[in-house]
Parts: structure tokens; C-alpha cells; sequence
């Protein structure tokens, strides 16, 4: 009983002493929660009123009251919810204050001799001056927490809701407060002086974090094939800090509806486990400090030597690693070294002994951390782990995922997904990640491919940081069809490791051959080949910028999308060197179907169709090549029969447009004025074709007008059965295209009695090894000062 008593009555007294803590906490949690309440509910009042004013309208079954009631709900999360940004910077910041003002006495040697000297057993008195910095806080916190509750409830929010939102988020920030409190008492209970304990503090809340953003940095610069897909540095850093930790917890609480606040009970358990386990360290430190430690820098003797090991190790590799890449020179990134050492070293030192005159003591301890900062430095300079020359055996292979960035179509692809707190419907787009798509759908099991692949990235890797580390320029690269690429090994001990390779697809093309027509391959890169007939609605075809719908029943659905499966996974990257696909199908999921009906009904309340074809972007279509006969027998079956060339009569007129410069002062000295003439054009194997060019500001546009003349069509014929559909075109990143030139094909439909001004064309490019001689001889193409020919498979042109 009188140990009880003495208790309550040490912590009155301590509470006297704090009461301008009480005070503080007090104010701070009355603005950001019953004020903040008060506040947002009397501004949405007057929104409301403006509403009913203004008979302002929110869409179908929306009205003003549902409105408000669903804004008043949200004050509830932005003012005793986890959505209050004010109480978390007041929970953290009281946390690290109540722990520094609470033991300051510590730092005085009169304090202590009178603390020490009441005949008051040590675990007795840290309990009370621990728990009266937790309580004060929490308590005020709480207080504030129930006015704010009242103020809602009164305004018409219920209670059930409000009531265990309010307390969760109370429990989520009593786990912070514990947690950051904890860590700051330790940090005083390691120091003997104010100002060392912030600085304490500072290093125990970031340095886990600061080392593993060294580590990660070390890996990228010395790591050629570095990837840390299945490496969640972002992670650790966060589980390192306690104030990260709790700031996360937050957020993602905070990112939750009202009703899903019970998801963070089990954060805030872990947060209070290693609260207690921080009191009882800050305890064991309490108990062990010597009284004498009070005014020194640290209170354990013990410990100097390893916290400054551990601070002057990596500071002094973060050092050299800086002048390194300012410099990119050996002997700066050595003065780098020297200085963080040496620096480092002395201003632990004079810390440590308030003294200048102790510059330079125990320097073996400097000596001995120079040391171990050359050996980790030294460990990733020589990949001593073996990292970039990691490849698995045949034995411990399962499968990989191969996703090589140059080699797939480029098509953009994604997926409707659903918002379940609105009932469920897709009302969102998400694009995917092609990259993590081959990681989930690919299990290519050819070793052999794998191991060549691994192979050549290994032996690229060394030969840039051959020229790295010689402090050399970074030399041109073999010619070649270059790409980059992830290769993730999946290993029969269930483990995953992940490479990034840059290889040669030109020495390597009988690899990538293989690679590519393997099935196995195939599924990881084209998302179509796991389509099933029974989950399509519709195919739609593209091949200009106008979408149509085929007129297929289920039947031939069903049959085109096998065909087109079966001649996708045929498909050769020979073929995609040389052609260029001749049109496009969207296999229409219904998933798919369901979110373009909602975004089209959206857009125009009064629609009452299915969906509109003008909301269905270019996305999810995937091409068609001429080798897919089966495919496009069918399409011609389901209506589409004009995938064929051009017919000159068909055509109004076609511009060209490029630069015609072979040298800079050309470039530089053109004239600005704009000015047109009659030439004529060599055709091949025919005689002159009279055109107009015009010129203007530096470049050029040789127009072909469809006079019916023949020798203007045969222009035009050349032209017609050169050129490749601009957007198709880029949908292979195999087939080279000359895109410097630009081809505008003005049809008749679409543009007769329109003005000039007014006609709509569609573009068109040529491929770089089919431009008719013509067109070159009027550009002086093959003189040109610059080309803009794209990197393709077969004719790897530098740009």
C-alpha cells in the first residue's frame, strides 16, 4: 500500500512539474480535432446551403442530403480518423520532446546526486517519469478525441460509425507515440548531455535507413546487373525507423474507409510489442548508467568505440562514393575516403571529450574503420559475392521469365479493375506493367537459352566496368540489334533471383530465334494468348484511326481468336524484321465491355446504347501480320476485305514532308520564306513526272495531286506500294522506319467538297529500305545531314 501510494504521489508531483506539457498538448489537440470539427462541419453547412440555393445536381440517384452525409462522414477520417495529418506530427514531435524533458535531469550531476539520493528504488522512478511522458500526451489526446466526437455526433454523425473509427486510430497512435518514445529515451539514456541526445536521437531513428540507402547505392554503382525486384529495400527502410514505421501506418490507414480501420489493430499491436521492448532496453540503460555520466557525451564508456566504428565506416564510404561520381576519377574518390574518415573520426572525437585538443586521439580506432570501410568497398568493387556473375545451375533451375524491352510489340495493354466501396463496378483503368506481367505469366523452361542469354549479359557487364573503373569514355558497343532485358531465375527450392542484362541480339540471333517461337516464351510477353472465347464479347479492327466492330457471331469469334492465338505463337522475329502488321483486333474482355459502358454512359447521361466506339481508346490491340493467313481469311469472312494496298483511284492527293539538308550551314543559311515550283520527278523505269514542291522555312513537301494523268499515277502507285501505316509501323519495334519523311494519303470519300483546309489525311511511313528513288533524289536523301531511321532488327542504323 505504501509503495502504491508513493507511487501516485511521485507521479503528482512529477506531473506538477509538467504541466506545461499538459497545457501544450492540451491546445494543440483542441485546434486539430474539436475546432478542426467544428470548422469543417460549418463550412460544409454553408456548402450545403449553396447546393439547396443553387438546386445543384450530382448525377442519377445523387442528392444534396446523400452529398452531405457522405462529406460529413468524411470529416470524421480528416478529424479523429487516421486522415489527420496535424495529430500525427503532434504525436511524433511530443513522442522525442517528452523523452529528452523527462530524463533531462540526467544530464545535470546535481540533479542526479538529488534524484538518486531519495530513498526511491531506480525502477520506481524511471516508471514514473516514463509513464507521466506517455500519459500527459495520450490523455490530452483522448480528452480532445471525445469533444471532437460530441461535436460530430451532435451534427448528426452516428455513432456507431464515428465511435470505433475514433478509437482505432486512438490505438494506432498510442503505438506510435510508444515506439518514437521509446527510441528517444534510449537515446538519453546513452548520452550524458542535452545537445548529445538530439544527436543520439537523430543517429537511432535514421541510421538503419541511411545504411540501406548506402548499401543500395554501393550495388547500383559497382552492380552492372543489379535488380531488387524481389529486394523490398523500401521496406526495411521503413521497418528501420520507428518514425518511419508509424508515419506508413498511417498512410496506409488513412487510405481506408472508415469501416476498414480494424485492418490496422494489427500495426498498431507490433508497434506497442516493441514499444514495451524499448522500455524495458531504456530501463536496463537506466539501471546500468553511472551516476558520474551526467554533463559527459556518452554515459557507457563501453560504447564509444562501436557507435563511432559504425558511424565513421559508412560516412567515409558515402564520401568516397561521392567525389567518385562528381569526378568519375580513382584519386578524387581517395580523397573522398580520407576525408570522411579523418573528419569524421575528429568530430566523434572532440564530441566525445569536448575538446579540440582531441583531434586525433585513438587513432587505431580510425585506423581500424578505414579498414573496414576498404573491405566493404572492396567487396562490392570486386564483386567478391559474385553477384554480376551469378547464374544458376542446370540443377537448380526450374524456369525464367525473360522480358526484353526492344523485343516485344509496342502495344499498350491494360485492365478495367473496380472500385468496391461503389458496388463493385469497373469505373477505373490500370495500364500494366509489361515487365511484371512476363514475371506472372512466363515459365520458360529452355535452360540452354536461359544460360547463353546470362551468359552474354554477364561478359557485357565486365566489359563496362572494365571501362568504367579504366576511367575511360564508355566505348561504342559492338554493332548490333542491342536491348536490355530481365531475366528472373525461378529455382526449384522455391527461391527467385533477378538480373538485368544489355545483350546483343545480332550475335546472339539464333538464341533469340528460339527464344521467341517457343509457346512458353510467347505467353509471358502477348497477354491475348490466355484469352478464352467464353470471356469476349466482341473483336474490333484498326488498322487507320477508325475502330470497327466484325461482324462475327460467337462461332467465329471463337474461331478467330484461336487462329490468330496459333499464329501469334508462329510468328518469327524474321518475319517482324521485314513487315510491318497490316492491321489490329481488340479481343473485347467483358470486363473490358462493362467499364467502356459505364465511362461512355459517364460522359453522356442521355446515351442509351451499349457503349460508344469513340470511348474505346487504342489500348489492347494487338497486330495482325501478313504470315496470319488463317486470321485474316476470317476477318474477311467477318467483313473486314480492305487490308490490301491503296487503289490509286481511291486517292485524292499524297504529301510528302521531310528537310532536304546535307550539311548545317545548309541547314543554317535556308530561307524562311515560303516558296512553290513545278519539277519534275525521275521515276523508275518511267519517263518525268511534273509535281509541285514547296518549300518553307527548311523543309520540304512534294505533293502529288490525282489527276488522272499517268504518269501522276504511277507517281503515286510507287508511293502507295512503298508506304506502311504510320501507327502500325510502331506497333513492331523490329521492322526499321524512316520517320524523318512523313506520307499524308488525302482519300476521295472522305474529302471531296471539302476546302483544302478542312481535309482529314491519314499518316503513313516508309520503311527505310523501300524509298522510292524519286523521293530520294528530291531530298538528296542519300547526302542527308541526318536521318531518323529507327534501330531495326536486321539493318541496326545509328541514329
Amino acid at each position: 500500500m505504501t509503495s502504491r501510494s508513493l507511487f501516485f504521489k511521485l507521479m503528482r508531483e512529477d506531473l506538477k512539474r509538467k504541466i506545461w506539457a499538459v497545457g501544450l498538448a492540451f491546445l494543440s489537440f483542441f485546434f486539430w480535432m474539436p475546432v478542426n470539427a467544428a470548422m469543417s462541419i460549418s463550412d460544409l453547412q454553408q456548402t450545403y446551403q449553396r447546393w439547396i440555393t443553387n438546386g445543384t445536381t450530382f448525377g442519377e440517384g445523387i442528392t444534396a442530403e446523400s452529398r452531405y452525409a457522405e462529406k460529413l462522414i468524411g470529416i470524421v477520417g480528416t478529424t479523429v480518423g487516421l486522415e489527420n495529418p496535424l495529430n500525427v506530427a503532434t504525436i511524433a514531435a511530443a513522442a522525442v520532446i517528452m523523452a529528452l524533458t523527462g530524463f533531462m535531469y540526467l544530464h545535470s550531476r546535481k540533479q542526479v546526486d538529488f534524484y538518486h539520493s531519495i530513498p526511491v528504488k531506480r525502477e520506481l522512478l524511471f516508471a514514473v517519469k516514463y509513464l507521466n511522458g506517455i500519459l500527459i500526451v495520450l490523455s490530452m489526446y483522448l480528452l480532445n478525441m471525445i469533444l471532437a466526437i460530441g461535436i460530430l455526433v451532435f451534427n448528426g454523425v452516428e455513432l456507431s460509425v464515428l465511435l470505433p473509427a475514433a478509437l482505432i486510430s486512438f490505438v494506432v497512435h498510442t503505438g506510435g507515440y510508444a515506439i518514437n518514445y521509446g527510441l528517444m529515451a534510449i537515446a538519453v539514456m546513452l548520452t550524458g548531455n542535452f545537445f548529445i541526445s538530439i544527436l543520439g536521437g537523430i543517429v537511432l531513428f535514421a541510421y538503419i535507413p541511411a545504411v540501406i540507402a548506402l548499401t543500395e547505392g554501393l550495388m547500383y554503382l559497382f552492380f552492372n546487373t543489379i535488380n531488387l525486384r524481389n529486394v523490398n529495400t523500401e521496406l526495411f527502410m521503413v521497418n528501420g525507423s520507428p518514425i518511419a514505421y508509424y508515419i506508413n501506418a498511417v498512410i496506409m490507414g488513412a487510405g481506408m474507409e472508415l469501416e476498414e480501420y480494424g485492418e490496422m489493430l494489427g500495426a498498431a499491436g507490433k508497434m506497442a510489442v516493441v514499444g514495451l521492448l524499448m522500455a524495458g532496453i531504456a530501463l536496463f540503460l537506466y539501471k546500468k548508467r553511472p551516476s558520474e555520466s551526467a554533463g559527459k557525451s556518452m554515459a557507457f564508456k563501453l560504447s564509444k568505440a562501436p557507435i563511432k566504428i559504425l558511424l565513421v565506416v559508412p560516412i567515409t564510404i558515402a564520401a568516397s562514393v561521392l567525389f567518385w561520381n562528381i569526378y568519375y576519377s580513382l584519386p578524387w574518390a581517395v580523397f573522398g575516403f580520407v576525408i570522411g574518415l579523418v573528419v569524421t573520426h575528429a568530430i566523434v572525437e572532440i564530441i566525445y571529450h569536448f575538446e579540440f585538443t582531441k583531434l586525433f586521439a585513438n587513432l587505431h580506432h580510425m585506423a581500424f574503420s578505414g579498414v573496414l570501410a576498404l573491405i566493404v568497398i572492396a567487396v562490392f568493387r570486386f564483386d567478391l559475392t559474385g553477384y554480376d556473375s551469378y547464374k544458376p545451375s542446370e540443377k537448380e533451375f526450374e524456369s525464367a521469365s525473360i522480358y526484353a524491352a526492344n523485343i516485344r510489340d509496342n502495344v499498350d495493354y491494360g485492365i478495367p479493375f473496380k472500385y468496391e466501396q461503389t458496388g463493385g463496378t469497373y469505373e477505373s483503368w490500370r495500364y500494366m506493367a509489361m515487365d511484371q506481367y512476363a514475371i506472372d505469366h512466363m515459365k520458360f523452361t529452355d535452360y540452354e537459352v536461359v544460360s547463353k542469354l546470362a551468359d552474354a549479359g554477364i561478359l557485357e557487364a565486365e566489359r563496362e566496368k572494365e571501362v568504367r573503373y579504366a576511367n575511360q569514355d564508355y566505348t561504342e558497343s559492338p554493332a548490333g540489334f542491342w536491348t536490355s532485358q530481365e531475366v528472373g531465375f525461378h529455382l526449384k527450392n522455391g527461391k527467385t533471383v533477378y538480373r538485368n542484362y544489355r545483350v546483343n541480339v545480332t550475335e546472339l540471333r539464333e538464341t533469340f530465334d528460339r527464344m521467341y517461337e517457343n509457346a512458353e516464351y510467347k505467353m509471358g510477353i502477348v497477354p491475348v494468348l490466355s484469352y478464352t472465347s467464353d470471356n469476349i464479347t466482341g473483336i474490333y479492327e484498326t488498322h487507320t484511326s477508325e475502330i470497327r466492330e466484325l461482324e462475327a457471331d460467337e462461332t467465329l469469334r471463337e474461331q478467330i481468336l484461336e487462329a490468330y492465338k496459333e499464329e501469334m505463337i508462329a510468328l518469327t522475329l524474321e518475319e517482324r524484321a521485314n513487315v510491318t502488321p497490316v492491321t489490329s483486333l481488340r479481343f473485347l474482355t467483358i470486363a473490358e465491355h462493362a467499364y467502356i459502358s459505364t465511362i461512355s454512359h459517364d460522359r453522356n447521361p442521355n446515351f442509351t446504347g451499349d457503349f460508344r466506339l469513340q470511348d474505346m481508346n487504342q489500348v489492347n490491340f494487338f497486330p495482325v501480320y501478313p504470315s496470319f493467313t488463317k486470321t485474316l481469311a476470317l476477318l474477311e469472312e467477318a467483313g473486314v476485305d480492305d487490308l490490301g494496298p491503296l487503289d490509286v483511284e481511291d486517292v485524292l492527293r499524297i504529301e510528302i514532308n521531310g528537310d532536304y539538308y546535307t550539311d548545317e550551314k545548309a541547314y543554317y543559311d535556308a530561307p524562311v520564306h515560303y516558296y512553290e515550283e513545278r519539277v519534275e520527278v525521275l521515276l523508275q523505269g518511267a519517263q518525268p513526272v511534273p509535281v509541285t514542291v514547296a518549300s518553307e522555312d527548311g523543309l520540304r513537301t512534294i505533293t502529288l495531286e490525282n489527276d488522272d494523268a499517268k504518269e501522276s499515277q504511277a507517281a503515286m502507285k510507287e508511293v502507295l506500294s512503298a508506304i506502311v501505316h504510320h501507327d502500325l509501323a510502331q506497333m513492331n519495334r523490329l521492322q526499321p522506319i524512316e520517320y524523318g519523311i512523313s506520307v499524308r494519303v488525302y482519300m476521295k470519300d472522305v474529302n471531296e467538297g471539302r476546302s483544302v483546309n478542312n481535309q482529314e489525311f491519314v499518316a503513313y511511313s516508309f520503311p527505310a529500305d523501300n524509298i522510292p528513288q524519286f523521293v530520294k533524289d528530291a531530298y538528296d536523301y542519300d547526302n542527308r545531314m541526318s536521318k531518323n531511321i529507327s534501330y531495326g532488327l536486321n539493318i541496326p542504323v545509328e541514329n
